[in-house]
């Protein structure tokens, strides 16, 4: 048995010893002021993080105000799209739009890379603005060529989930028994068609043309049964990775698709610009435990003394069994911010290759810049940071506004843990940080769940969908 001095957590069926309960010495003890402060701000953190990283479903961006906004933010945002060359966030991308008095400015931020992306943008760019002036039969042709531009410098990005498609589809039926039915036998069949494809361009071409098709809503209905089923801890279902990574692959026709069409009304911006790109700081290093770093220390600065529901708490986080930089946002925002710079038509958009993490979520929600909060994917990242404090003394404004930041942040990380140990709210089952992006579907719930009887045996028995099944 674990001894009761210290909260234990399993990890691959490994017992890890992560907090003491009691009060010992751990380390040597906080002597600095803000080493103190982001030491009590991680420590909520981390507990959020064991209880649960999926804090919610993904939260939409703010609203458009008017058409022109909302093709101006389409833009950037697929701009930031196509600027993310590679999967996992290495290359993730922030864009900002500043209306100077000499000419319009692309402000970029990425986690690392910038130059090669700032070069990749102003090319893109260039296109655009030519692209802007096209009219006739060379239009499809130029939207041809920029997509093609586009996936070149992605292409790492896209045989990763290339990759990842082709194994979800081998996950779906994955031994002769799992095909049961006439719909799973036409459903395989379509899927081994895009095993077949081996040029990326061409399976990006095919995700676009049939992420609306009769078989990804089959799928889809498919994969919503079996997650119906699942736990908070289950895998997800293999139909909606498919779904999943049919749509991220789509996705890099239909953003420079948007993006020409978009260019024809922003063509008053890409006659006269620019790209510029915001330096980065680092963030803090993490804090070291010290002999405050306990169970009882925690709840100490998380409770009253007197809290009623202290003990309970304790005895959960005890009993709890579980598993144990993403920063481009944060690092525009603060640069943006001291730069004073002024955003076209007053819209504090910041565009991202990525949703927020809850993090960089509550960041813009508490900064008192007021950018629009962006859209998030709602999950906990410990590996998050503010940046780096020059000066961090008391007095010191850039200190002071980082503080209080931090103080709000803690609070409502603070209240999200006990309100999960409570049982008041728990964590959501896991979904990927992006969005499927495949629009939703005009049909009716009642037009989908028709799929499953009737419409789907009249396809069956006039032969038309084995038909394209195999086309």
């Amino acid at each position: 048995m674990p001894s009761s001095k210290h909260l234990f957590i399993v990890q691959n069926n490994t017992t890890y010893k992560q907090l003491p309960i009691d009060s010992g010495r751990v380390g040597p003890p906080r002597l600095d002021a803000y080493q103190r402060r982001l030491g009590r701000f991680y420590e909520p953190l981390f507990l959020l993080r064991v209880l649960g990283q999926t804090r919610g479903q993904h939260i939409a961006g703010s609203p458009d105000a008017s058409l022109e906004q909302a093709r101006q933010r389409r833009f950037l945002r697929n701009l930031a799209f196509v600027c993310d060359f590679t999967k996992g966030g290495i290359s993730c991308t922030a864009i900002g739009l500043e209306d100077s008095e000499t000419c319009y400015n692309f402000w970029i931020s990425s986690n690392t890379s910038v130059d090669k992306i700032v070069e990749f943008a102003k090319n893109a760019l260039s296109h655009l603005k030519r692209t802007a002036t096209v009219t006739g039969d060379i239009i499809e042709q130029d939207k041809a060529i920029f997509t093609r531009f586009c996936l070149d410098f992605a292409i790492s990005r896209v045989k990763k989930e290339r990759q990842c498609l082709f194994q979800a589809i081998k996950q779906c039926y994955p031994i002769p028994g799992s095909v049961k039915t006439k719909q799973d036998q036409v459903i395989k069949v379509w899927l081994e068609r895009i095993l077949e494809q081996d040029d990326c361009l061409a399976l990006c071409k095919y995700a676009y043309v049939h992420r609306k098709s009769i078989f990804t809503r089959i799928i889809g209905l498919k994969a919503q049964d079996e997650e119906r089923l699942m736990g908070l801890q289950d895998k997800r279902s293999p139909f909606a990775s498919v779904i999943h990574y049919l749509g991220r692959l789509a996705h890099h026709i239909r953003a420079p698709l948007q993006l020409v069409e978009d260019a024809y009304h922003l063509s008053h911006i890409l006659d006269s610009h620019q790209v510029m790109a915001i330096t980065c700081v680092p963030s803090v290093p993490r804090p070291a435990p010290d002999n405050l770093t306990t169970l009882d220390g925690i709840l100490n600065r998380m409770l009253k003394k007197d809290d009623p529901e202290r003990l309970q708490i304790k005895n959960s986080l005890l009993s709890m069994n579980s598993q144990s930089q993403s920063r481009t946002f944060q690092d525009f925002m603060e640069q943006y911010d001291k730069m004073n710079l002024s955003f076209v038509g007053n819209d504090r958009y910041i565009a991202c290759s990525k949703p927020a993490c809850l993090c960089c979520e509550l960041y813009f929600r508490y900064h008192p810049a007021r950018m629009v909060i962006p859209e998030s994917h709602r999950k906990v990242w410990v590996n998050w940071g503010p940046q780096l404090v020059k000066n961090p003394t008391k007095g010191d404004p850039e200190y002071d506004l980082q503080v209080k930041v931090l103080n709000e942040m803690t609070s409502e990380i603070r209240r999200a843990v006990i309100a999960d140990v409570l049982g008041q709210s728990i964590s959501s089952p896991w979904h990927p940080d992006s969005q499927t992006a495949i629009s939703d579907d005009r049909r009716s719930r009642g037009d989908l769940e028709g799929l499953r009887g009737d419409t789907f045996r009249h396809l069956i028995a006039d032969g038309s969908l084995e038909n394209e099944a195999t086309e």
